[in-house]
């Protein structure tokens, strides 16, 4: 082929796009930070431009940097493809290119471009390609080339700003330092300890003192590399190693990184064409302003909807979507509106059984537990419960039923019965809304989300 490619390299892209693929796209779903910088954009974008874009530059980034490796550096094709392999595990490459992310590169390519602010945590998003691109300055500096030199050292200085922009010249670095390995027996001594040493950060978060750890353990596994006869091939497996971790890192950056729920998401829709003012009450707080601007291009209040729920105030909107899992912390959403809220909410945990009884135990955020008896079909035994350790009536607890059994609780109402809260949830209970009619117009199908309409 021209080039010098043959069929092994068309092998490695395709091994490439598809891996690319497969990390970018783990979750198809758009991040929730994601969508802040989407309604700051002040421009139309759509879900698909966000979900497809950044994947395609990823592919395309990943593709074109094994070619340069091949055909601009004359690299060797192995080590271009473990180069390779290791840029689309960084977390630098799957928090640029993740299906519906928005970096500051895909901000740019947006016609919105910002400036990168300096983190010493940005550049450990290059860290499997730091200890072959060290290996290969290490050899720069040997040979006195010191203008390749200060442009991998410039790579390393940009990573604190942009890993992903620094990313391209620390893979071409760490392609020729994979390629040196095997070569004399001292330098792969040195390869080893510094793949160990940076295997350890990938198991371990970063800081000060997990970086001495680091040293110690490349200190310990090159002691234990000069008393191998074949030193390279344990270089090998710390290679494949790191590979290994690279892999699982990006993985789990992809997986780990916050998206909006598929029932969240459902009651987004449920406010298009909604007339009037629309507030919301909801597990992701103020970040659900930005997600229903992008979804249906709708305003909605959030702080306004906290406020309402948690004092006796008349709502001063329309339409209120109300997430029951935010009753699980009340002090923590309470402050998004500047209320106050003393009330427990009790969710299921586990059953348990004892002696010749079988006990529920239910739990609040801070760890306050529930145990009542029940039967074989669920039903409490008798009308005594244990609220952290003190015998109470089950009377004093409200049940807030649901049709997915995993959203019922149990609450304590303490002071708060007279908040709208309750009103809202339970009027059959604690009454009707002072001088607002209001009517449940929709729920979601484990009835976690509900929307009421006031008039």
């Amino acid at each position: 082929m021209r080039f010098g490619l043959n069929r092994i390299d068309l092998l490695y892209i395709a091994v490439l796009i598809l891996s690319s693929y497969f990390m970018l796209t783990a979750l198809p779903d758009i991040p929730l930070d994601s969508y802040a910088r989407i309604a700051a954009l002040g421009k139309s974008v759509t879900a698909t431009e966000v979900t497809t874009l950044p994947v395609l530059l990823g592919i395309a980034v990943a593709t074109g940097m094994f070619l340069v490796s091949r055909i601009v550096f004359k690299q060797t094709r192995f080590a271009a493809f473990f180069a390779a392999l290791l840029l689309i595990t960084s977390k630098a490459f799957i928090n640029n290119f993740m299906s519906g992310g928005v970096s500051d590169i895909m901000m740019a390519v947006l016609g919105s471009p910002v400036i990168p602010g300096f983190a010493l945590s940005k550049l450990a998003q290059d860290l499997a390609l730091l200890p072959f691109a060290a290996f290969s300055m290490y050899f720069l500096l040997r040979k006195n080339r010191m203008k390749e030199l200060a442009t991998g050292l410039a790579a390393v200085l940009v990573s604190f700003f942009a890993p992903m922009v620094g990313a391209p010249i620390l893979m071409i670095l760490a392609a020729d330092g994979l390629q040196r390995i095997g070569g004399r027996k001292n330098e792969d001594v040195i390869m080893g300890s510094v793949i160990a040493a940076a295997a350890t950060l990938f198991i371990v978060p970063v800081s000060m003192q997990t970086a001495a750890l680091a040293a110690l353990v490349g200190l310990v596994t090159a002691a234990v590399l000069f008393t191998f006869e074949s030193r390279h091939k344990v270089a090998y497996a710390l290679c494949a190693l790191l590979l290994f971790l690279s892999f699982e890192a990006g993985l789990i950056q992809a997986l780990s990184t916050q998206r909006m729920d598929r029932e969240t998401i459902s009651a987004v829709d449920q406010l298009k064409g909604l007339d009037g003012r629309i507030a919301v009450a909801s597990y992701y707080k103020s970040n659900f302003s930005a997600v229903a601007l992008v979804r249906n291009g709708q305003q909605v209040l959030v702080p306004e909807a906290f406020r309402f729920l948690f004092t006796t105030e008349k709502p001063q909107f329309d339409y209120l979507l109300l997430d029951t899992i935010t009753l699980d912390d009340p002090r923590a959403y309470a402050a998004v509106g500047n209320a106050t809220a003393r009330f427990k909410t009790f969710a299921f945990i586990q059953r348990v059984q004892q002696s010749d009884q079988t006990l529920a135990i239910f739990t609040t955020v801070d760890s306050n537990q529930l145990i009542m008896a029940i039967d074989q079909q669920g039903n409490i035994v008798g009308n005594r419960v244990s609220i952290d350790g003190v015998d109470e009536s089950f009377y004093r607890l409200v049940e807030l039923n649901a049709t997915d059994p995993r959203f019922t609780r149990y609450i304590l109402p303490q002071d708060d019965s007279d908040k709208n809260v309750f009103k809202v949830l339970l009027p059959d209970k604690f009454g009707q809304l002072n001088g607002t009619v209001m009517t449940q117009v929709w729920q979601s199908n484990s009835s976690r989300m509900r929307l009421y309409k006031f008039s």
